[in-house]
């Protein structure tokens, strides 16, 4: 193969090699981008079980004072 044609398999080798890595730029960024969405779900239903687990222990708190408001009247 004359040196002509070796250096022009060369630059085929170098052009095919960057579009691959192209091509796996954009598929990484792809998958980046679903990650952060799924991420962004995660923390929104994180949030509201907290909410939830708040809202739950406030109620239960309420009813506890209540028991033993009551309990403490009744021993008087």
């Amino acid at each position: 193969m004359s040196k002509m044609g070796k250096s022009m398999t060369d630059v085929g080798d170098a052009a095919q090699s960057t579009q691959q890595s192209i091509k796996q730029a954009v598929r990484l960024t792809g998958e980046t981008v679903g990650m952060g969405r799924e991420l962004v779900l995660a923390s929104k239903i994180l949030g509201a079980l907290l909410a939830i687990t708040l809202v739950l222990l406030i109620v239960l708190e309420i009813q506890w004072i209540r028991h033993w408001s009551r309990k403490l009247a009744a021993s008087k």
